[in-house]
């Protein structure tokens, strides 16, 4: 009985321990450039920027839900008249 309560609590603490360290790798702030992102900018786009608009059916709706297809062909119909 004590042997499962002692493997319990170990499997927690554990589970903690690697919660723990994983948070406060993410959240902390390094100033390394190995962790700084920057931003690949090709000379296409530095003179023209497109604007691409997305149309979706419904702000809730996703592509695989069952009614999409049919709220989608309405829109295209709206937008077309």
């Amino acid at each position: 009985m004590y042997r499962k309560i002692l493997l319990v609590v170990a499997s927690i603490l554990f589970a903690l321990g690697i919660l723990t360290t994983s948070v406060l790798r993410t959240s902390a702030q390094t100033q390394s450039d190995s962790y700084q992102v920057q931003p690949v900018v090709s000379p296409s786009s530095v003179e023209e920027t497109q604007k691409i608009d997305y149309f979706l059916a419904y702000p809730g709706m996703l592509p695989d839900q069952f009614i999409y297809p049919v709220k989608m062909l309405r829109d295209k119909v709206w937008l077309f008249l």
